[in-house]
């Protein structure tokens, strides 16, 4: 008897650490994976921001500013935050870059990590803001949404702000395919045609776009099912969350 009472008196011992410890853990990795995120996005744009939305570039950015400033007048900053109106230049866009990743690896590191959140948001922010049309696509919202909030990390409610995040990425992404007019996801026909057309195949995509039809009609359906109704999961009970979790994971690395 006495051991049993020994044994569950460490177990709630036990609750009660792994609950205090797990979510300054969990913050922490989340801090480092995010700036993984932002280092990886910093240090591909390095290379080629100036041929893409430089001055002599293919969508060259100081024409979208001249037309923004000329239609929105002493309203721009707020228009398209961004510092480069400071100083619109070649060299302030590979700056920005070179800043951005400098502040990545400082919050990989986890070293002024607010003010290097801070700082990967203000960069990326700016870059993004005038990087139309090839930095106006769903991840780099995600990527700027997901920073906003990292400056928030310690705050009570920010589990449940970055679980609502995660629930409108899926179930609107569910929505957006159905809003679309698009008959393919209606006829449950999209997979058959999505391999062949996908921004980033891979080599097994290959061979699943030969796979017979009636597998892919259904892989569109387990899509459409998981985006619209998985998303629910992430607000129930923690073994509900998990599994929620599992599911949605499990759509990424097929989408991979």
């Amino acid at each position: 008897m006495q051991n049993l009472e020994q044994r569950i008196r460490s177990s709630r011992f036990f609750e009660r650490f792994s609950h205090s410890a797990s979510r300054p853990l969990t913050e922490s990795l989340f801090v480092r994976l995010l700036g993984l995120v932002y280092l990886a996005a910093f240090a591909s744009l390095w290379p080629q921001i100036v041929g893409l939305i430089g001055s002599r570039g293919v969508s060259p950015t100081t024409a979208l500013l001249d037309a923004i400033r000329r239609d929105y007048g002493g309203h721009v900053f707020l228009t398209v935050p961004s510092l480069f109106w400071f100083h619109p230049t070649d060299h302030t866009l590979i700056a920005f870059c070179a800043l951005g990743c400098l502040a990545s690896i400082l919050l990989v590191a986890c070293v002024f990590t607010r003010l290097a959140a801070f700082a990967c948001f203000v960069l990326y922010l700016s870059v993004v803001s005038i990087g139309e049309p090839f930095l106006n696509f769903q991840w780099d919202a995600l990527l700027l949404e997901s920073g906003f909030l990292a400056l928030f990390i310690g705050a009570p409610w920010l589990v449940w702000a970055y679980r609502f995040l995660l629930f409108r990425l899926m179930f609107e992404s569910g929505i957006i395919k159905l809003a679309s007019h698009d008959p393919n996801w209606r006829n449950l026909h999209a997979l058959r045609y999505h391999f062949m057309t996908q921004p980033l195949p891979n080599p097994i995509a290959y061979y699943t776009y030969r796979a017979p039809d009636p597998l892919l009609d259904v892989s569109t359906l387990m899509t459409l099912v998981i985006e619209l109704l998985a998303p629910f999961l992430l607000f129930g009970p923690r073994p509900v969350r998990l599994a929620g979790a599992g599911v949605l994971i499990f759509l990424q690395v097929l989408i991979l």
